[in-house]
């Protein structure tokens, strides 16, 4: 099986043709790079990319198999980069082979927003019972409700049956696993596409850890279950662009007084010298950093801006380091979101700095 897919690629930077065009500089689309990922058996392959930003995938399924997976990898000159979103992610499947999947019509995710997500089946005929298990990264997403879709109650109500939903919780490592059983008092007649269930998540407001790109609600198992018994089946999970609506700033200092030299030397407990870290905006609001016994600093919840915040560790008895940081702001088609960047400091002679780190 193989399909020829057209794509459009345009630089997503309009003040950089715009400077361009200013100073007759002719931009073409041809510059910008994409890259054909095949993600079943991971191998890539760049493609040629016209001047008008067109260009042409050649997808065909692996031999042997039932699906292949494939995702774009893109490089426009303001290097702008993203892989893997559910936009430029594709699964071929071969016709007629037995799947359920998860789709959503809301893929690019602020947090604090909700999420529907309905679970569907291709292909299967006569079902009496789906057992299906979710994992998604609970420090992303929590489970607001599960049900019975509306498309499968009315199916239901028109044949005269019922339908019954359980379902267990449990945690792996940062993933919740969600077990659930769909059990029918009779057989669906002529059903090859239905979805089966309606799923609510929120993303969540705070995170312990900075949340961005592209996190997945996976089905990693799926049986039915009809006359001819119970079937494994293929399964397809849902990828969520987050899309922070904070910033934050991290970073690390390099006493040269306390470490002689030693980069982030953690037998040095600097914390107890009495080392702290502030940053103050450009209306005077002062941000407290929390900072570690290695003098590694973290500003979390930061407004999403392009003013300049001023940067001051201060080391009791040996200096202050005082530097502007800007651009805590990212954006995503046209939306405002949220930046993580890191910003790193030493003695003005260091050579680590020079070379590698911003001061």
């Amino acid at each position: 099986m193989r399909y020829l897919i057209p794509f459009t690629l345009f630089i997503t930077s309009i003040s950089l043709i715009n400077y361009s065009y200013q100073y007759g500089l002719e931009t073409s689309q041809g510059s910008n790079g994409v890259t054909l990922l095949n993600l079943t058996r991971y191998n890539a392959k760049n493609l040629e990319v016209a001047a008008d930003g067109n260009f042409t995938a050649n997808l065909k399924l692996n031999e042997g198999t039932d699906t292949t997976r494939f995702t774009l990898r893109t490089l426009d000159l303001a290097m702008n980069r993203m892989q893997e979103h559910p936009h430029s992610t594709y699964h071929l499947i071969k016709a007629g082979v037995p799947y359920v999947k998860l789709a959503s019509e809301n893929i690019d995710v602020k947090y604090g927003e909700g999420v529907s997500v309905k679970l569907s089946s291709q292909h299967i005929e006569k079902m009496q019972k789906a057992n299906v298990e979710l994992r998604f990264p609970q420090n992303i997403f929590t489970l607001e409700d599960v049900k019975v879709s509306s498309e499968l109650q009315q199916l239901l109500d028109n044949q005269g049956l019922e339908g019954k939903i359980s379902t267990s919780i449990s945690t792996i490592g940062n993933n919740v696993v969600l077990g659930i059983q769909l059990e029918l008092s009779g057989q669906i007649e002529g059903s090859h596409e239905m979805p089966l269930l309606d799923l609510s998540y929120s993303v969540k407001e705070n995170h312990t850890t900075y949340a961005k790109w592209i996190h997945n609600i996976n089905i990693t198992k799926a049986t039915v279950q009809n006359e001819d018994g119970s079937h494994d089946v293929q399964r397809f999970g849902q990828g969520f662009n987050i899309l922070p609506t904070v910033s934050q700033l991290e970073g690390g200092i390099l006493p040269e007084a306390l470490t002689n030299g030693v980069w982030l030397d953690y037998t040095k407990d600097i914390l107890s010298a009495g080392i702290t870290a502030t940053l103050t905006s450009k209306d005077g609001t002062v941000y407290e950093g929390t900072i570690n016994s290695a003098a590694r600093y973290i500003f979390k919840g930061l407004p999403t801006t392009d003013e300049p915040y001023t940067l001051s560790i201060k080391l009791p008895g040996h200096f202050e380091r005082v530097v502007e940081v800007s651009h805590l702001r990212d954006e995503f088609n046209g939306i405002d979101v949220g930046k993580m960047d890191l910003h790193f400091l030493c003695h003005d002679t260091c050579w680590r700095c020079k070379s590698r780190w911003s001061h």
